[in-house]
């Protein structure tokens, strides 16, 4: 993590207690389904982490996220460890997404952005 944008120091964080997700039920219910139908939005994967990365990072007052970080992990992307997910209304602009590292089976979601 860094401390601001424009911070050139990286620093790690240990949590104690981390959330987990498992998707061995996961289940979009029909209502919802419906509803993305309905709004012509569109959800992609890796078609544009750069892009996310760099909104996740730049569209708030604060972030965690300085140049650097930006940087690794956008090489990660290229190399296949991260990945992401992104949200497109019907003009096709991009409304938001996420992205994460995946190691082996297990995906760690960093950073999330919507607009």
């Amino acid at each position: 993590m860094a401390d601001a944008r424009d911070d050139a120091g990286v620093f790690w964080i240990r949590p104690k207690i981390r959330g987990l997700f498992t998707f061995k039920a996961f289940h979009i219910p029909r209502s919802t389904r419906k509803m993305l139908m309905r709004t012509g939005w569109r959800i992609t994967l890796n078609r544009d982490m750069p892009r996310v990365i760099n909104l996740c990072a730049s569209t708030r007052k604060e972030t965690w996220i300085n140049h650097d970080i930006e940087a690794l992990y956008v090489h990660l992307y290229q190399a296949g460890h991260v990945h992401s997910v992104e949200v497109w209304d019907k003009d096709d602009a991009l409304m938001g997404g996420l992205y994460g590292l995946s190691i082996g089976a297990a995906f760690f979601a960093e950073s999330m952005v919507s607009l």
